[in-house]
């Protein structure tokens, strides 16, 4: 028996002591130790084997050591969050007040400078405030040129696919208040509920939005607080570096997700604010691609089977998330385009996905209707049942084919000086759906009912602003073919009427509009301005005092958003050159544009251009 043999050997008697058959030890019974056949195996008739050696438990050697290492590392980096020394030595506690609270610290010393050498967007002031937004790392990117030693533990963090500290939570967590309240009311293409749920998940976790996601929301969030708005191009910097990343890594497919496509489209708009036109004109060039990788273009119609990119929804949220983004590059597209006047890149015959549900609908995650196609929202009785979304891509598509109308000419167009010709039957078609979505428009949505809501607002300029583009391509068509039957005289007083109505709700709407309007308000804005200034520059103009007040209002709103949209600069010059072109033959003495003004934004527009 193992008891008596070897007495004198204390190791031997340890051993065979606490050990236990195979068998007992598999299903945690006791064992008493005898061999060959122990006492329970023997009454369960179970095989007893044996092993006369321990298994290797607890660390591995050397692992508590590595661990104190590691624990007194963060307790100094925790020491020095505490207190932050000025120059000469000082130090002060960080209290709750601070502007932003977090301190970022490179984890390998260089990793930011080597990954963006000639990035310096900050003078000093903001410099500091960026330093104080930043906190700890969730983890870096693997790096070939991190170095050993003292910072193996930041080695052990690169797997989650970051090169520099996130923000703070706190900081993250105003940043999404301000995101959710501010911006995305003018662009819901985010499931709130499951963006939120998704982002308390480990960094690890596939289910994550991707970090290029939460960049691009923290960034336009970031450009509406006055808190962070130091950092809103560092943020902006860091979203396009990691779709990058994201999209050479592998062979690309890691950027051909819906968080990726929501991320370029929110960039989009922010590059488009802030007047990197070409950026933004490629970006969305760049999710239209995307959309259609994706074919999220046809999620509601047959067609020939394709490669599917994207797995199946889930469910019918899911769907309607792949809706609404594919519906907001749309928007995009087609008010770039009317902007810059170069084609559009999404053809509209090839759309086979309804509009947008209600937000409503989208926050349950219940549809109580079906969706509405293209076709049927024009219609009298598709417009009745618009919701506020699909309104916004309905008039997008209205004037998508206005610059179609315009720029492109169709084979069966044949003579303008025909009264039946193709150009003036779209030209009429055009514009009985403008007329007809005023009309019937859901109660929710007629302007009386809807003044209190920056998106609902947004949408009513943006149909007098298509009036306005309509008419004066008719305008345009008519002067350049003499006799052609078109009534210019009607054109310039719908033009005229579209105008004064968008002053009309500018008056009365709230105050905070002006901060909540989306990146195309002054671009409408612009297009009434224009509208006024040809109407002062007619060799006997009407309501003078009237159109010269109302020129004064929609420039002096247009100086107000310079700073949040510097886009706006470039209307304000193009705007003085109408001014000076139709007062050429016509002098306009009652306006005038400072001189301070244009200066400046010739000097702004030059920056832009670098």
């Amino acid at each position: 028996m193992p008891h008596s043999e070897s007495s004198g050997n204390s190791k031997t008697n340890y051993r065979f002591k606490h050990l236990a058959c195979n068998s007992c030890r598999k299903r945690k019974l006791r064992c008493n130790g005898n061999r060959p056949l122990c006492k329970t195996c023997e009454t369960t008739g179970r095989q007893c084997d044996w092993e006369d050696t321990l298994r290797k438990t607890g660390p591995r050697r050397g692992y508590v050591k590595s661990l104190e290492a590691r624990l007194a590392e963060v307790e100094s980096l925790l020491e020095n969050q505490k207190f932050t020394g000025s120059d000469q030595g000082e130090s002060r506690p960080v209290t709750d007040d601070d502007e932003l609270v977090a301190i970022e610290h490179d984890l390998n010393g260089t990793l930011w400078d080597s990954c963006m050498p000639d990035y310096q967007p900050f003078g000093e002031a903001a410099k500091s405030l960026t330093d104080d937004v930043m906190q700890h790392s969730t983890s870096p990117e693997q790096d070939a040129d991190i170095p050993s030693g003292k910072n193996a533990a930041s080695w052990e963090l690169c797997a989650v696919g970051l090169q520099e500290p996130l923000p703070s939570q706190e900081a993250i967590g105003e940043l999404h208040q301000v995101f959710f309240e501010k911006i995305y009311p003018g662009a819901p293409i985010i499931n709130k509920g499951r963006y939120l749920a998704a982002m308390s998940l480990p960094a690890t976790s596939r289910l994550r939005p991707p970090v290029c996601l939460s960049y691009a929301i923290w960034c336009l969030a970031a450009s509406v607080s006055p808190n962070y708005n130091a950092v809103t191009e560092h943020f902006y910097h860091r979203a396009r570096k990691y779709i990058d990343v994201d999209e050479i890594a592998g062979r690309g497919h890691g950027v051909v997700t819906l968080a990726h496509m929501q991320a370029i489209a929110y960039l989009a708009a922010y590059e488009t604010r802030m007047l990197y036109f070409p950026r933004a004109w490629l970006s969305v060039g760049r999710a239209v691609r995307l959309c259609h990788m994706m074919n999220l273009h046809r999620l509601d119609g047959a067609g020939f089977d394709v490669k599917e990119m994207l797995p199946s929804a889930m469910d019918w949220a899911e769907l309607e998330e792949r809706r609404r983004v594919f519906w907001a590059v749309f928007v995009h597209d087609r008010y770039q385009s009317l902007a810059s006047g170069w084609p559009s890149v999404i053809d509209e015959r090839d759309i086979a996905t309804n509009l947008p549900a209600s937000e409503q609908e989208f926050v349950t995650g219940k549809a109580t209707r079906p969706s509405l196609s293209l076709q049927v929202a024009m219609t009298p009785d598709g417009i009745k049942n618009l919701n506020l979304f699909a309104a916004t891509a309905m008039i997008a598509a209205v004037v998508g084919r206005t610059l179609t109308h315009l720029h492109r000419k169709e084979i069966d167009d044949g003579s303008l000086e025909e009264p039946d010709s193709a150009f003036r039957k779209r030209h009429d078609y055009l514009d009985t759906v403008l007329l007809k979505t005023l009309e019937y428009l859901p109660p929710q949505l007629q302007i009386g009912s809807s003044l209190l809501n920056p998106s609902a607002v947004q949408l009513h300029i943006n149909i007098q602003a298509s009036t306005i583009c309509l008419h004066q391509a008719a305008i345009s068509k008519a002067k350049s073919s003499p006799g052609n039957g078109f009534d210019l005289v009607e054109s310039s007083m719908r033009c005229l009427g579209a105008a004064e109505t968008m002053m009309t709700i500018l008056r009365v709407v709230d105050a905070t509009f002006m901060t909540k309007a989306g990146p195309w308000l002054p671009f409408c804005l612009y297009l009434a301005a224009r509208v006024f200034v040809q109407e002062l520059s007619e060799p006997h103009p009407v309501d003078t005092n009237k159109h010269s007040e109302s020129l004064d209002l929609l420039m002096g709103m247009l100086r107000s958003m310079k700073a949040r949209i510097p886009y706006t600069v470039t209307l304000l010059l193009q705007l003085e050159r109408d001014i000076s072109f139709f007062g050429t033959s016509n002098p306009i003495g009652h306006i005038v544009v400072p001189v301070d003004d244009i200066t400046e934004t010739l000097e702004q527009e030059k920056m832009a251009q670098v």
